[in-house]
């Protein structure tokens, strides 16, 4: 897997969350910079590849050698029919490089010289730099390359439609859709559950639940964020998201499998004359009656207010912590809890 480098831990737990999520076991074989290399069954790359905000590329697999051409192509021709292109199909390879690579070699030299030897596998192949029908991706990392079928995924336009000024209700304090739909990830929500977030605002946690298929329920203390929040559903096509207009504080539901949030308190946000401190301290009260035991929590929080000590007091305990910086007075903090 090749993911984003916009955060050196991120992807990682993301990609563990998801794998845990649909109940798929795994082993991380490798975590260098942007490479993940995990084995795991043949579901686990299109899981990943539906879900993920921070997952590049995935691919199964097919060899893994050291980064010349000389090994490259050897390990190449060895695989033989193990490659899996039949006769008259069409293919395109693809190769990256990683910041760390130390191979002196191109992606664009690495694609020419891998693609001559897949076209004397099989009778009649092409190659169809658009539309291929197989997609062979390398990746040139530290001292070694590896390469694999491509697992179709979500290209970094389809977030690109979804950032805050894009949306037709917007907020200034409205997370960007990257994190929102990491945030859902690392909540380990999944297909038959239900999910919570009790400081909707503009919906953006919701809409990447809900396009990822899973069933949510949002709230918040503001009938303009409600009104919003259903505008922008609508205008996504999101369906199968419910929302209620209530206070975070006192939640008017019973039990939720999984629980991701992201209570105001930037400067654009307002928390209703309630210091974000107490905020924080009775929401943490609160959701601890209503989510599952062992159910997961992912809940944003400012950087001046660590949330740890907090949390095991109502009953939580902090697997994962990870700053992401918004602009020079605010850094956020993303917790993932998970209650004892």
């Amino acid at each position: 897997m090749l993911v984003s480098g916009e955060h050196r831990h991120l992807p990682k737990a993301e990609v563990g969350a998801i794998l845990e999520a649909e109940g798929l076991p795994f082993r991380m074989l490798e975590d260098s910079n942007r490479l993940l290399r995990l084995e795991a069954p043949p579901p686990a790359g299109l899981a990943v590849s539906k879900r993920s905000a921070f997952c590049r590329l995935c691919g199964v697999e097919l060899l893994h050698c050291k980064a010349s051409l000389g090994d490259i192509l050897s390990s190449l021709q060895a695989l033989g029919s193990e490659i899996g292109l039949n006769s008259g199909e069409s293919f395109a390879v693809r190769v990256w490089r990683t910041g760390d690579s130390q191979s002196p070699l191109t992606g664009f030299e690495v694609e020419k010289a891998v693609g001559r030897v897949l076209l004397t596998m099989e009778r009649d192949l092409r190659v169809d730099l658009r539309r291929p029908r197989k997609l062979f991706v390398g990746i040139l990392s530290g001292r070694s390359f590896t390469f694999g079928l491509s697992v179709d995924g979500e290209g970094r336009k389809y977030f690109s439609s979804r950032t805050p000024r894009r949306k037709p209700f917007f907020h200034p304090s409205s997370l960007q859709p990257k994190i929102a739909r990491c945030m859902v990830n690392l909540s380990r929500a999944a297909g038959g559950k239900i999910l919570y977030d009790p400081f909707c605002g503009t919906g953006s946690i919701l809409i990447e639940a809900g396009l990822m298929g899973l069933e949510a329920l949002g709230g918040d203390l503001r009938k303009k964020m409600v009104k919003g929040t259903k505008v922008n559903l609508q205008h996504y096509g999101v369906e199968n998201v419910h929302l209620t207009l209530a206070n975070a504080l006192a939640p008017p539901i019973r039990q939720v499998d999984a629980v991701s949030t992201d209570p105001p308190y930037g400067r654009a946000a307002t928390t209703a004359g309630v210091p974000i401190p107490v905020l924080y301290r009775k929401f943490l009260e609160e959701i601890g009656l209503i989510l599952k035991p062992q159910g997961y929590m992912c809940i944003a929080a400012p950087s001046t207010l660590p949330l740890e000590e907090t949390a095991e007091e109502y009953g939580f305990k902090t697997v994962g912590r990870y700053s992401i910086y918004v602009h020079r007075s605010l850094t956020r903090e993303i917790y993932v809890l998970r209650r004892m």
